[in-house]
């Protein structure tokens, strides 16, 4: 994700010519292994160099499949977007803590690696892509949601339980965010903490990926990017989709109903303790109040 706007497992390896240089070697004792701090790779496709600092301090051999799993993701992407890639140096720190993994410009801070929750493609789709200034983060942020789920990094929000399922959740409980809102490059500023808080973030992922993923199944990827990064996106779309938001969004509650199931998601139920808390918070919450 970006920062400012507060921005998984590789299932399929592919091999990229790199070369490696070693800026520090230490010897860690515990584990009598020994791993590298800084490390230097290029992958040959698409000639981008990447920096990575090890500060979780893994072994050399973590750092390998770490390192195969960014080229990996980087190929995927770069096969989509070959002439969309914004800088040709990158900087990957591998950070200690339980923060959210975010970008900033070329910079990307990856946590929870080792828990094997580092959203790898998520926010390189971000760095590799870019996002101007004063753009709404639901195209940013949507597609990097749907690549994702298309890449199978880890399915987002689960591997059980389809984005559209909870989209459709919401709906069905008069809880979700209308698009409009979610597109308001100036209102989004304005939550601030908001926009923080953790319910109301997780909600515009979901609604930002599933729109998205209707959007490009349904009229073609080509034509999303049309309306990516854009500023006033509301209008944007109109002119490139010939359709004002409101009918397009018709159109994907109508999808929800088709494509999600009555009830509570499975997401909701044991052993999801941390989505089991926050479904009681999204039924007991005012949404339209909390966005004010």
């Amino acid at each position: 994700m970006r920062k400012t706007i507060a921005s998984i497992t590789i299932l399929i390896m592919f091999l990229v010519s790199c070369s490696t240089s070693t800026n520090e070697t230490v010897k860690n004792v515990a584990k009598n292994e020994k791993y590298e701090l800084d490390i230097q790779f290029k992958v040959e496709e698409f000639n981008l160099t990447f920096h990575v600092k090890n500060n979780i301090k893994i072994t050399n051999e973590q750092l390998d499949k770490f390192k195969e799993e960014i080229e990996a993701a980087v190929l995927f992407l770069g096969e989509h977007f070959p002439e969309r890639i914004k800088y040709d140096t990158y900087y990957v720190y591998l950070e200690r803590g339980r923060e959210i993994s975010y970008v900033y410009e070329n910079y990307i801070y990856y946590y929870r690696y080792l828990e094997g929750r580092a959203p790898i493609l998520h926010e390189l789709t971000h760095a590799m892509l870019g996002s101007s200034k004063g753009t709404s983060f639901f195209t940013i942020e949507g597609l990097a949601v749907y690549f994702q789920n298309q890449y199978e990094e880890f399915e987002f929000p689960s591997m059980d339980t389809s984005i559209h399922q909870v989209a459709g959740y919401f709906v069905n409980n008069n809880k979700y965010i209308p698009l409009n809102i979610l597109m308001d490059e100036q209102l989004v500023d304005n939550f601030g903490g908001k926009y923080s808080d953790e319910l109301l973030r997780w909600m515009g992922y979901i609604e930002a990926g599933s729109f998205t993923e209707y959007l490009i199944e349904e009229y073609g990827l080509e034509m999303y990017m049309k309306i990516y990064d854009q500023p006033e996106l509301n209008s944007k779309i109109e002119e490139v989709y010939k359709k004002p938001l409101s009918q397009l969004e018709k159109e994907w509650l109508n999808y929800l109903q088709k494509n999600s199931t009555k009830g509570e998601p499975k997401l909701f139920s044991e052993p999801y303790d941390y989505f089991i808390e926050l479904n009681e918070q999204l039924l007991n919450s005012n949404i339209l109040e909390l966005i004010k």
